[in-house]
């Protein structure tokens, strides 16, 4: 097992004919009435500045 420092992270190319897990913006396949965008207006107006800070 290697330490925790000398795991290197490599990110890779995603070539734009490959398919992608999410479209392009996941709320074009959400319904206007569905509760997660509800839930999602809320989440976006809490402040958590104290807790990234």
């Amino acid at each position: 097992m290697h330490p925790k420092n000398d795991i290197k992270v490599q990110f890779k190319a995603l070539p734009s004919n490959s398919a992608s897990l999410f479209p392009e913006d996941i709320f074009d396949r959400i319904p206007l009435n569905h509760p997660v965008r509800l839930v999602n207006q809320v989440v976006n107006q809490l402040d958590i500045e104290h807790l990234i800070a």
